[in-house]
């Protein structure tokens, strides 16, 4: 089940940047210090899959590095490395419909990729009704 209390954390702690841009190393550490009582791994396994989930979504892309810094072989030992992200128009879509009452308790049971195709509709939606006003 997907974990929406911990991407909008995330995409929280993205938005919170100086720069539109973020390091995901960097993003790991500052996400960290909201969940201090979680276990390294399983903070780590949790931060990962969040990311991964929110690229294929397309959510968030790589800006500069490849597989957002993780790195594994075949034996199972991972490594962590440099990437930098940033969230795209759709992302920054996708994270207001997050912040907005009634949005999440309403999406919870849908896959991510649900809910982000849900939040274009609803951004369309918004702009047909702006259209329509003039």
């Amino acid at each position: 089940m997907i974990d929406y209390v911990f991407i909008k954390q995330l995409l929280q702690t993205m938005t919170k940047e100086k720069t539109f841009c973020v390091d995901v190393m960097h993003l790991n550490e500052e996400l960290g210090k909201s969940f201090p009582d979680m276990d390294a791994d399983d903070f780590n396994n949790k931060f990962y899959e969040s990311l991964f989930l929110l690229k294929d979504c397309g959510v968030i892309e790589e800006m500069a590095g490849r597989g957002l810094g993780f790195k594994t072989d075949t034996a199972g030992n991972i490594r962590y490395g440099e990437s930098i992200i940033r969230l795209t128009a759709g992302g920054h879509g996708f994270y207001d419909n997050l912040r907005k009452n009634g949005f999440l308790s309403k999406t919870k049971s849908l896959s991510l990729a649900a809910s982000v195709e849900l939040s274009k509709a609803l951004i369309t939606k918004g702009i047909d009704k702006l259209f329509d006003s003039f």
